[in-house]
């Protein structure tokens, strides 16, 4: 007994373990039976994560300490090294113990380690600071014959064979073992970029955002490789190839620079290089005045102009020849008139989609019986210019268009003008594209 009071009087115990970003070593109090009050230097540390939701079961932690205490001269057969943690949380404070076991040793050999758990258990609330508040070292000495040493008096545990050690840090708070946050929301992965105003060598890419977090910015990668970096959700993408295929991905980035799975894939293909060139058309055309003609008139003639491809941008003029044709006045008695339409603007559209032509018609001459001039003249034609719109049907672009009166038809220009006034009137172009 001689021989342990004068060891303990004279150790210093120190609990040590690896470095690591949870570890803890500061000094405390540990009162020994016999000797008294000592300080400690305290080392542990424990595997607890950085973040874990609220209200759920945490899995339980590793703790892993070990007694180095070279100035004592003292073998054991065990030793259980206990940590009372205390688990400070918005909604409270809750306790736990982790006890760690250790195996036979010599003190003045080296360090003793031991290894425990934290156990398991639901995390009310977070954060969740973990306190270590006191230790407690239970020994089971033996001499040096491997012979237990019994310890005389009145034992917390009733065992003779065993000194139990109660460490402390007054009323200083005790070192804190670990720091549980609540998880960082996770983004969602962007929406897949959708090209629009696509052209030869640009697109512009829109997505809808990530969702469930703070976005810092969204890279975009083309063809495989990161092409832009952008705080919008929308990306002009240039310097592309005409007539070429591409894909694209975003993916999101958060204030710490972590990064979201990229979106799903989309593709595109950019438009060819537009060019432009000088065309001409053979137009075979059928105009149907609804009140000035007894049947629909076929006319020939020519469309020329500029077209841009791709695309289909058209200006230019249309040109239909005179043509001659039985009108609807004066009853039975046959009466002719020479026709032509007058262009009063250049023709243009998409082609061969769409045409909007706009013109006049005139009635160059009248005749009485085929042969008998009566009427008309260059400067006989409507008082307004019509306006055609042409779409695609079938091989042939077709519309309607309306007429006014005449004007300019000499003496009988009040007879004359109200047969032209009108509604309905259809107008059909059938285009050949001439050989350059």
């Amino acid at each position: 007994m001689r021989m342990l009071r004068s060891a303990l009087a004279a150790s210093v115990v120190s609990l040590a373990c690896a470095a690591s970003a949870d570890a803890y070593t500061q000094t405390a109090t540990c009162d020994f039976p016999l000797v008294g009050s000592a300080p400690v230097e305290i080392s542990a540390q424990a595997d607890l994560p950085a973040t874990w939701p609220a209200r759920t079961l945490l899995p339980g932690a590793t703790v892993k300490v070990s007694l180095n205490a070279p100035g004592l001269k003292l073998r054991i057969s065990s030793a259980t090294i206990t940590q009372h943690v205390a688990i400070t949380t918005p909604s409270g404070t809750l306790d736990v113990s982790a006890p760690s076991q250790a195996g036979a040793s010599d003190f003045s050999a080296g360090p003793v380690t031991a290894t425990g758990a934290i156990p398991a258990f639901v995390l009310p609330a977070v954060p969740a600071t973990f306190t270590v508040r006191s230790v407690d070292l239970r020994l089971r000495a033996v001499d040096a014959s491997g012979q237990p040493i019994l310890f005389p008096g009145p034992d917390d545990d009733g065992d003779p064979a065993t000194v139990s050690v109660r460490c402390t840090w007054g009323g200083a708070p005790g070192p804190q073992l670990a720091r549980i946050d609540a998880p960082k929301p996770q983004l969602t992965p962007p929406g897949a970029p959708t090209p629009s105003d696509v052209t030869a060598t640009t697109t512009r890419l829109t997505w809808a955002p990530s969702t469930g977090g703070q976005v810092a910015s969204y890279v975009v990668k083309v063809d495989g490789a990161e092409r832009a970096t952008t705080t919008a959700t929308s990306v002009v993408i240039d310097g592309l190839a005409p007539g070429t295929r591409h894909t694209a991905q975003v993916a999101a980035l958060d204030p710490d620079g972590q990064r979201t799975a990229f979106s799903a894939e989309s593709a595109w293909v950019t438009s060819q290089q537009a060019t432009t060139r000088d065309v001409s058309y053979d137009v075979r055309a059928i105009a149907d005045f609804s009140s000035l003609t007894r049947s629909p008139v076929a006319m020939t003639g020519s469309l020329t102009g500029r077209l841009t491809t791709p695309g289909g941008d058209f200006s230019g003029a249309l040109a239909l020849n005179r043509v001659r044709t039985r009108l609807k006045a004066f009853g039975s008695i046959p009466v002719t008139a020479d026709l032509d339409l007058v262009a009063t603007a250049p023709a243009t559209g998409t082609l061969p989609a769409r045409l909007v032509v706009r013109f006049k018609t005139r009635v160059a001459k009248l005749y009485l019986f085929g042969s008998i001039p009566v009427a008309g003249g260059e400067s006989c034609q409507t008082k307004t210019a019509a306006t055609a719109e042409l779409a695609r049907e079938d091989a042939r672009l077709a519309g309607e268009f309306a007429m006014s009166d005449l004007t300019g038809c000499g003496p009988l220009n009040a007879f004359l003008s109200p047969l032209t006034r009108s509604t309905g009137n259809q107008l059909e172009l059938a285009l050949t594209e001439r050989s350059s």
